[in-house]
């Protein structure tokens, strides 16, 4: 049997005593170790035409796992303390050097591992290519792939490259397939009694100044810029990995990972709050993360965390605002904004009251509400403004479908009673709820890639608006021709908002 086992993986000694030490440590906990699945980690090598093209991710990836704790890893290879086990003691038969995801799977099964984890990680060019497979029971159960810089103030750097694709895969499985696995703390292995040694006093440093972080926002500015977002979240990273409890550090890695990989921000958020629980606004933006990933489950969790603590915090409440308009539900959203501006007046809220009062018809409040945020946010990041418009497409969508239905039953309504108190007053909240939705388009430039879907959106709501206007018309005497226009305009009006979804960003 070769006991040449991936030698191209190339871990350090340090990083290898480190997780030997760790596992030791473990085993005498054997009764809560079994309780944690295993996971198998097999670096699937990728072939060079000059060099080696692999970065050694897998020892990395399994450190991060094993923090977590949600799995216990084993990785291919004699560096890995239970593989190396398993392959001496001749339990491991035609272990190969550089194994296939087929030779990894029944190798697993007599280890106990409940999954296979495949990475590869190699240059390509001038960009890593990272590729990662999960199997469970011999299937595929989950996959990604990233295309990253590998680029660090002009330079390469393989080790911290291979451990920032590692830290990015890590959060990923945590956040999707191993969110349901149960986190189980790592216990420390006790000191040595140290018997009758005199007792040595410390005296406690004097307060450290904050530091200044100037200089890295500065760095991560011109990266993202450079639109460089890679190499700037592993620059953030790096700076949180050298300072874990500053909390400025870690803020910033969150709004930049929001900004591409929100179950990563998420996950980053919540670890800051679990450091510092008394920054309730880290549980809000773990919150909103959750939501922008659609896991509304995890969202609630830090939700609860949040309210727990702060419950008229005005973050607190813009966030609770934020979850009852996407249920839907207009007015509490209402009650909440208002409540927050009162405490903190922010462009967030405003934006999100805006897009309250077009839901309920407030013409003159959603043009106040959008020259105020205007006002707290002149410059705003094209992240924000993509997140907003998205925000209010998603809300307005089922509210104009709503609205069309409301005109083609006043139409038959209004043939039969025209002059009728009810057919009058709601021929004008239902056109007054139309041009406050076209207020809220009209106030929000969209992003540059969805200038033509914004222009038939905001046509479609222009055209409702003249079919509602034509039926009062009618209504008032105007003739079978006003009757006739609405019908028109309300068939245009739908194709418009269907045209608006088909048209393709550029």
């Amino acid at each position: 049997m070769s006991r040449r086992f991936a030698p191209w993986v190339g871990a350090r000694p340090a990083l290898i005593r480190f997780r030997s030490l760790a596992i030791v440590a473990l085993a005498s906990l054997a009764g809560a170790a079994m309780a944690i699945p295993r996971v198998l980690i097999v670096q699937v090598a990728q072939p060079g035409k000059e060099g080696d093209p692999n970065l050694p991710v897998a020892d990395f990836l399994a450190q991060n796992l094993d923090t977590e704790g949600r799995v216990s890893s084993i990785v291919w290879g004699v560096a890995d303390p239970v593989f190396r086990e398993a392959a001496l003691s001749g339990k491991l038969k035609e272990v190969p050097d550089r194994p296939t995801v087929k030779q990894a799977i029944p190798v697993a099964d007599r280890l106990g591992a409940e999954y296979v984890l495949s990475v590869k990680a190699f240059r390509s060019g001038k960009a890593v290519k990272g590729v990662v497979e999960l199997y469970r029971g011999g299937r595929k159960v989950w996959s990604d792939e990233q295309n990253l810089e590998v680029s660090v103030s002009g330079a390469f750097d393989k080790s911290g490259t291979a451990e920032s694709i590692a830290r990015t895969i890590a959060l990923r499985l945590n956040a999707g397939p191993f969110n349901s696995l149960t986190i189980k703390p790592k216990v420390e292995t006790p000191e040595a009694d140290k018997g009758q040694a005199p007792i040595q006093v410390t005296i406690a440093p004097p307060p450290v100044a904050p530091k200044d972080n100037g200089g890295l926002r500065n760095e991560v500015a011109a990266l993202l810029k450079d639109q460089r977002r890679a190499a700037a979240i592993t620059t953030l990273r790096d700076a949180v990995d050298a300072d874990p409890l500053d909390l400025e550090r870690r803020t910033l890695l969150v709004q930049v990972l929001g900004e591409s990989d929100a179950p990563a921000a998420a996950l980053e958020a919540r670890r800051a709050a679990d450091l510092a629980p008394e920054k309730v606004g880290m549980r809000v933006e773990a919150a909103r993360a959750w939501l922008r990933a659609g896991r509304n489950d995890e969202a609630q969790k830090d939700l609860n965390e949040a309210v727990a603590r702060n419950p008229e915090g005005s973050d607190v409440r813009v966030l609770l605002a934020e979850v009852s308009l996407r249920r839907g539900d207009a007015n509490t959203a209402l009650e909440h904004l208002d409540r927050a501006i009162k405490t903190q007046d922010t462009a967030e809220a405003r934006f999100l009251r805006a897009v309250c009062r077009a839901s309920l018809g407030g013409i003159d409040g959603v043009k106040l509400d959008l020259q105020a945020m205007d006002k707290l946010n002149p410059e705003k990041s094209p992240h924000d403004v993509i997140r907003r418009y998205d925000m209010a497409a998603t809300t307005l969508d089922p509210l104009f479908k709503a609205s069309a239905d409301a005109a083609r039953s006043l139409m038959q309504r209004t043939i039969v009673k025209p002059k009728a108190t009810e057919t009058q007053e709601a021929l004008g909240e239902a056109r007054r709820l139309v041009l406050a939705r076209v207020a809220l388009l009209a106030g929000m430039p969209p992003p540059s890639e969805r200038k033509a879907s914004h222009e038939r959106w905001i046509l479609a709501h222009k055209l409702l608006a003249q079919s509602l206007a034509d039926l009062q018309s009618f209504a008032d005497g105007g003739g079978d021709e006003a009757l006739t226009e609405a019908r028109i305009n309300l068939g245009e009006a739908v194709k418009q908002s269907q045209a608006a979804k088909q048209t393709p960003t550029k």
